[in-house]
């Protein structure tokens, strides 16, 4: 099944660029101009996804948010913002919205987040495989060939991640919000995420699999 896209950005030039890289990958895409549009475009044509951003006219994204859901779409809501404060944040994600992403942002990294919202469609499943390694996330354990790889807490939640999301590049920041629950990375935290990977790699190489992790320069991280 195709997935529906309404994108709803006042910015022509950035509403054309990411269109087309949605239309690259597959969706319908839809698009509104302000907020009041948006708003009824939500309401007769129950997208599955709505990129909404903040600041728009006639509407602002924060009240398009809050009223969608009042009328109770449950469509998963990436919102954008060009605020570097985090209580706009806050709000967004108090009136309803799923994610965020602040401008400027890479198509790579926007692409990601749709993915990943989209996602609630998948059925969950408790084992992931790659070859003979074999996730078992509800025991929380991960072997090849029946022999356990012995990984910490942070170890395994990255490991099960890459293998989630195989194929696509995961940026820095979106494996420090879901790995690590932190929002406003510091210069710190990204380099978190480089040691993380070296334990990673060094623990799946007696098994050769720490080929399997590639680097992608200038964005994040790549299983395949």
């Amino acid at each position: 099944m195709v997935n529906k896209v309404l994108l709803i950005e006042d910015d022509i030039k950035i509403s054309d660029l990411v269109k087309d890289s949605l239309l690259d990958e597959g969706y319908v895409v839809d698009q509104a101009f302000d907020g009041e549009e948006g708003y009824f475009k939500i309401l007769e044509n129950q997208p599955d996804l709505i990129i909404l951003d903040i600041m728009i006219p006639k509407m602002n994204g924060f009240k398009v948010c809050a009223k969608v859901r009042e009328h109770g779409v449950m469509s998963p809501i990436l919102m954008l913002t060009a605020k570097s404060g985090e209580y706009d944040v806050e709000e967004g994600l108090d009136t309803g919205a799923n994610d965020y992403l602040r401008k400027p942002f890479s198509m790579i990294e926007l692409l990601a987040r749709v993915r990943k919202l989209l996602k609630k469609d998948i059925a969950p499943t408790n084992t992931l495989e790659f070859q003979d390694l074999k996730i078992d996330l509800a025991a929380r354990k991960a072997t090849h060939n029946k022999l356990e790889i012995e990984l910490t807490r942070q170890e395994f939640d990255l490991l099960s991640y890459l293998l989630e999301n195989s194929g696509n590049v995961l940026t820095k920041k979106e494996l420090l919000e879901e790995i690590w629950d932190i929002l406003q990375p510091t210069e710190e935290d990204v380099n978190k995420v480089e040691v993380y990977i070296g334990y990673l790699r060094k623990k799946l190489k007696p098994f050769n699999l720490d080929v399997c992790i590639n680097t992608v320069r200038g964005f994040g991280y790549r299983w395949n």
